[in-house]
């Protein structure tokens, strides 16, 4: 996690380093000095070094492409201030508690198949209007100048899906680039043939998930990518101390 202070001047860089859920900061050489005043506290991970930091403009990116892990952004910003979570500190009242949350949508497509002659899954590709890479005001948690990509990369599954076996998970991380519902299409390599199947209406936001149960249906010596339903839920982070957060950017 990084941080940044304030200082009459401008923002400060503040510590780099990995801290677990319930970690102590004493930074109260800062804070001495805002015994009337509030100081607004936000943090972002991963971090970036340098005294040029904008805790405001973070450039946020990805490459897309890959089945290994991607870069998962979070952020805990200042403006959701409830009572409880206090990310406003002075000197009476020096500590917070910070929610990471995820700056990233994650699509999560669960494939299944009512058979096992529908041949050899080569890869799925979704695409839609969201983005891959932008700007990230950590503070408030909004994200700005989204780039739409031409596609979001194929994935294969490491395991193909079975009759009556359990789905297989495919995921990708995107941004929101519009606060209207948007269409996503999912494309699908099966044998020679390419498969497709649309999803209307669906809402991207930061911090939630969206499940899409695909079926690969075969009919005879025909095969079609059916889609039935959608579901979406808060995408819950499970830290190193075992303890659940639920991240959500309304």
């Amino acid at each position: 996690m990084y941080y940044t202070y304030y200082e009459t001047s401008g923002w400060r860089p503040g510590n780099a380093t990995a801290y677990t859920q319930g970690t102590t900061i004493n930074y109260y050489s800062h804070v001495d000095v805002l015994t009337y005043d509030y100081a607004k506290v936000s943090a972002y991970y991963p971090y970036r070094r340098g005294a040029d930091i904008d805790p405001e403009a973070i450039p946020i990116s990805f490459t897309a492409g890959t089945n290994s892990s991607q870069t998962d952004w979070l952020y805990a910003p200042y403006s959701d201030f409830d009572g409880v979570n206090k990310p406003f500190v002075n000197f009476a009242n020096p500590t917070v508690n910070l929610e990471m949350r995820h700056a990233h949508c994650m699509i999560n497509l669960l494939l299944s198949a009512d058979s096992d002659n529908y041949g050899t899954l080569h890869g799925i590709t979704i695409m839609g209007n969201m983005g891959l890479s932008g700007t990230l005001n950590s503070t408030t948690g909004s994200i700005t100048d989204v780039e739409q990509p031409e596609n979001f990369g194929t994935k294969s599954p490491s395991l193909a899906p079975v009759a009556g076996g359990d789905p297989v998970s495919l995921s990708w991380l995107v941004l929101p680039r519009t606060d209207s519902p948007v269409t996503i299409t999912i494309t699908a390599r099966i044998r020679n043939e390419t498969l497709t199947a649309t999803v209307p209406n669906v809402l991207i936001r930061s911090g939630y998930k969206i499940n899409i149960p695909v079926l690969i249906k075969t009919d005879n010596i025909t095969t079609s990518l059916v889609v039935s339903s959608v579901y979406i839920e808060p995408w819950t982070t499970m830290d190193q101390t075992a303890k659940d957060t639920t991240p959500i950017n309304n």
